[in-house]
C-alpha cells in the first residue's frame, strides 16, 4: 500500500518482543503499530514458527507463575483467615490449560486485527542457516547457541520473502544476537524495540513529527519533575533483607530516550495529539530498617530467631524506568501544549538492597 508515493514500511516482531511485553496486547505501543498497519502506514510480518514459538514461550510462563504461587502461599498462609481472600489466586492452583488457551486467543485475535502475513519457514534457506551456524554467524554468534535456530530460520525466510518482494524488511527484537545479521541478511535491518520502530513510521509519513518532537525538548523539565513524582508512587520492597523501606528520595534523571511512536491530526480546530514512549535510568537514595540477624539468639522452643539489634541506613540504587507519555498540541504558532497523561508501565515495583560496594552504614 502508498500513501502519498511513500510506501508501507515491512515489519517483523520477533518473540522476545511479545515475551518483553508481558503478551499486553492493549500496551499502547501494540495499540500504535495495530493502527499503523490500519492505516496502510506498516505492514506486519510474522512467520509459521515464530508463532509457535511465542505460543511456547506462553505456555513455559504460565508453568513458572503457578509454580511461584504456591511458594508464596505458605509466607502468606495467615491471609486465608480473611474471608475475601480465601477464594484468591494465592491459595489455589491456577488452570494452566485454561490460560494458555486464553492467552493463545489473545496473541492470535492480535494478529488477526493487525492483519499480519503469516510467511512460512519453508521459503527458508536450510543450507544458508547450516553455513550460519558453523561460521558463528548472527543469530548464532560465539558458542554456536542450537536455541537460535528459530531466530535463523525466521531470519531467512524473512530475506527469501524480501527478495521476492523487491522490499525491505525491519526486524524488532530485543535480542542482542539479531544485532549484525545485516551482513548475512541483505535485505533485513534491526532495531531495539517496537517503538524504535514507530518512530520510524511517524517520522516517515507525518510531517508533524519534527514539530512533536521539539514540543518535547522544550518541555522535558516538566516531563521529569512528572517522571520523579510518578516514581516515588511505585512500591518500593528490600529485596535481601526481612525488612522495610522507610522513604525514597530521587536523586537524578538521566537522560530520556523517547520515541514518538504515534501521531494524530486533530480535526475542526481540535488540538492534534503526540504519543511517546519513555526510557530514562532513576537514580534514588532509599532509608531502610531490618533485623541484624547476625546479633540474634535462636529460640529453640519456637524455633526462631530473635533479634537484639535494629539495623537502619540509607543506601543507593538505580532503575531503568519506561513510561507512556501524551500530550496535545495547537498546530499553529504558540502551540499551547498540554500534557494529557504520562504513566510508569516498567517497573511496577522497585527492588532496594542493603549490600553496597562502599560499605554499609550501620547505627
Amino acid at each position: 500500500m502508498e500513501i502519498d508515493g511513500l510506501k508501507a514500511l515491512n515489519v517483523f516482531v520477533d518473540s522476545s518482543v511479545f515475551i518483553g511485553k508481558n503478551y499486553s496486547y492493549q500496551h499502547p505501543s501494540f495499540i500504535a503499530l495495530k493502527e499503523a498497519v490500519l492505516a496502510g502506514q506498516a505492514n506486519l510480518l510474522i512467520t509459521d514458527v515464530t508463532i509457535e514459538e511465542v505460543k511456547a514461550h506462553i505456555y513455559d510462563d504460565i508453568s513458572k507463575s503457578s509454580q511461584s504461587l504456591k511458594k508464596v502461599r505458605k509466607n502468606a498462609k495467615i491471609l486465608r483467615n480473611i474471608s475475601a481472600l480465601v477464594d484468591s489466586v494465592i491459595f489455589r492452583d491456577i488452570d494452566q490449560t485454561s490460560i494458555g488457551k486464553q492467552l493463545i486467543e489473545q496473541f492470535e485475535h492480535f494478529l488477526k486485527d493487525a492483519k499480519a502475513t503469516t510467511v512460512p519457514v519453508a521459503e527458508a534457506n536450510t543450507k544458508f542457516i547450516f553455513d550460519c551456524y558453523f561460521k558463528g554467524a548472527a543469530p548464532f554468534g560465539e558458542g554456536k547457541k542450537k536455541n537460535e535456530f528459530p531466530d535463523a530460520f525466521a531470519l531467512s525466510t524473512l530475506n527469501e520473502w524480501a527478495e521476492s518482494m523487491q522490499e525491505d524488511v525491519i526486524v524488532v527484537s530485543q535480542d542482542t544476537d539479531m544485532n549484525g545479521i545485516e551482513g548475512d541478511f541483505p535485505h533485513l535491518s534491526v532495531v531495539g524495540s517496537l517503538g524504535e520502530f514507530l518512530s520510524k513510521v511517524t517520522s516517515y509519513f507525518e510531517e508533524l513529527a519534527p514539530t512533536a518532537q521539539q514540543l518535547l525538548e522544550d518541555n522535558l523539565k516538566e516531563i521529569e519533575n512528572l517522571l520523579e513524582e510518578r516514581f516515588k508512587w511505585l512500591g518500593f520492597v528490600l529485596a535481601d533483607q526481612d525488612g522495610d523501606v522507610n522513604e525514597t528520595r530521587v536523586t537524578e534523571i538521566g537522560g530520556i530516550s523517547a520515541y514518538l511512536i504515534s501521531l494524530k491530526h486533530g480535526e475542526n480546530g481540535e488540538p492534534a495529539e503526540a504519543q511517546f514512549e519513555l526510557t530514562t535510568t532513576i537514580a534514588f537514595e532509599a532509608d531502610v530498617s531490618y533485623d541484624n540477624l547476625e546479633t540474634a539468639s535462636y529460640d529453640s522452643e519456637d524455633k526462631v530467631l530473635i533479634p537484639w539489634e535494629t539495623v537502619e541506613g540509607t543506601v543507593h540504587g538505580s532503575e531503568i524506568v519506561q513510561a507512556d507519555l501524551c500530550f496535545t498540541f495547537n498546530t499553529e504558532e504558540p502551540h499551547n501544549v498540554q500534557i494529557e497523561k504520562l504513566d510508569l508501565h516498567t517497573p511496577k515495583d522497585v527492588l532496594v538492597y542493603t549490600e553496597e560496594d562502599d560499605g554499609w552504614p550501620y547505627k
